[in-house]
């Protein structure tokens, strides 16, 4: 049940300081001298928005500063079981998270829980209503609007910057974009980079992240029918025998996977003043400056994103499914008449990634053609991509991407 929403006072924010739980980055009042007042709220706020294992809490982390209250996850399902007592629990040493040392993700909502829950949330804020009812650029729930905007006020009532840090807001970004105005930023990462993570958290007892490509197509099914004939195919529930975090196989979750992101990053031209590629902060000094620059002039808030790397996870640990990822993919973006630029991007790197593991036919160097002839950019970047060493078996790459650059 959602909770009451209750107001937030100067008071609260002001006991919260010498509490246990207290945070350096959540909100203090700053002296006179240094407050800045806030005209124009919604204009100071920074939503982040991605899918999951793609450096996310990494950029959360960075933008955790004196000068601003980063909310962690805010439609995570812990918001509705947290209290006082068990906010210190979640932290990245608490599992096996890779994410860098930092202070427990979820301390920012101290002042805002009441008893059990934070105020104004909802369970069914998670994956209920990752959708809204009419769609990914449909509107958000008047519950969505009010809780995500006492998390603005709870930051700038002394004249701090909100950041809203999400996981579980790529099919309703849209409609959150024109209820809270904003700053929005879509970080992205290497899909097969991701799905490696997705696939290692599994192998190492956490279903999690394989679980949510399922209640993301179960819930979003009814909007696209290539979704629903997905769902379908793939979906056999977690009491069958043999499944794979409810999937048929571990081919069917890849396959999901890729289904689900990109009829996701379809819609990010709707709604992302700022897109970044998590390859590229790890391998481009100037991109990591322009990025950097994007984010201080939109938001005032400066951030240092040189320590930005590349993390890979063993192709042998893919889970069967390379013979057949090729096909997979062709198959999905065949049956696309058109596919947006972000889309484009993302799924002409994923081709070039599985390059590396096997041999592709000449089908896939011209999807790859397809996708990224008319964009210099990515074909940079594909260049790249066949002229690093980064994976053990980049030498597969040579010769489809070689046929692609003309060579």
């Amino acid at each position: 049940m959602r909770r009451s929403l209750r107001q937030v006072s100067l008071i609260d924010l002001a006991s919260w300081r010498t509490s246990k739980c207290h945070h350096k980055s959540f909100v203090r009042p700053r002296d006179s001298q240094t407050l800045t007042l806030v005209h124009d709220r919604k204009a100071m706020t920074l939503y982040l928005h991605s899918s999951f294992r793609t450096a996310s809490t990494w950029l959360w982390a960075k933008l955790r500063q004196d000068t601003t209250v980063a909310f962690c996850e805010p439609f995570n399902e812990f918001l509705a079981e947290i209290s006082q007592s068990n906010i210190q629990d979640r932290k990245p040493e608490s599992w096996a998270s890779g994410h860098p040392s930092t202070e427990p993700y979820f301390v920012e909502y101290g002042p805002l829980i009441d008893g059990v829950g934070v105020a104004g949330y909802d369970r069914s804020f998670a994956f209920e209503r990752f959708f809204p009812q009419a769609g990914v650029r449909g509107e958000i729930s008047p519950a969505e609007v009010a809780y995500l905007s006492s998390l603005e006020s709870a930051a700038t009532m002394s004249g701090r910057t909100a950041v809203l840090g999400f996981t579980r807001s790529l099919g309703r970004a849209p409609g959150i974009r024109k209820a809270m105005g904003g700053y929005h930023v879509f970080l992205y990462r290497p899909l097969l980079d991701q799905w490696l993570s997705y696939w290692s958290q599994y192998q190492h007892g956490m279903p999690y992240f394989l679980q949510t490509v399922g209640r993301t197509l179960e819930v979003g099914r009814s909007h696209s029918p290539a979704l629903e004939e997905i769902f379908k195919r793939c979906w056999v529930g977690h009491e069958a025998t043999g499944n794979v975090a409810g999937f048929v196989s571990a081919t069917a979750a890849f396959e999901a996977f890729v289904a689900i992101h990109a009829y996701l990053y379809s819609f990010v031209e709707d709604w992302a003043d700022l897109q970044i590629s998590t390859r590229r902060l790890a391998s481009e000094r100037r991109y990591r400056a322009t990025i950097s620059n994007a984010l201080r002039n939109a938001s005032g808030i400066s951030v240092d994103l040189d320590d930005a790397s590349r993390r890979l996870s063993a192709i042998d640990d893919f889970g069967g499914a390379t013979t057949r990822a090729v096909e997979i993919v062709e198959r999905l973006v065949a049956a696309e008449k058109a596919l947006s630029p972000a889309v484009s991007t993302i799924v002409g790197e994923l081709l070039a990634d599985l390059a590396l593991a096997e041999a592709v036919s000449s089908e896939s160097v011209a999807i790859i053609h397809r996708l990224t002839s008319d964009n210099a950019e990515v074909l940079q970047q594909l260049r790249v991509i066949a002229e690093s060493k980064r994976y053990r078996w980049a030498n597969g790459l040579a010769n489809a991407v070689n046929q692609l650059l003309g060579r």
